[in-house]
């Protein structure tokens, strides 16, 4: 059981540091530093203003 939640902890960092350094916010080694929860209130904020940004498709041909 230990394993598995070790398994399933890396992955979301991976996932989260992932994210937030294709958005171009953090560094590997910045995130490296940080907690899961506070890499995912950072995801999710940044990623928030993304959306909010890219409403007007025109504007933001890049984002799917």
């Amino acid at each position: 059981m230990r394993r598995i939640l070790t398994e399933a902890l890396a992955k979301e960092r991976h996932y989260y540091t992932k994210q937030l350094c294709s958005l171009g916010v953090y560094s590997p080694s910045a995130a490296k530093n940080m907690t899961i929860s506070d890499l995912k209130k950072e995801y999710h904020s940044f990623s928030t203003k993304q959306s909010v940004i890219c409403e007007n498709p025109l504007k933001c041909a890049h984002v799917t």
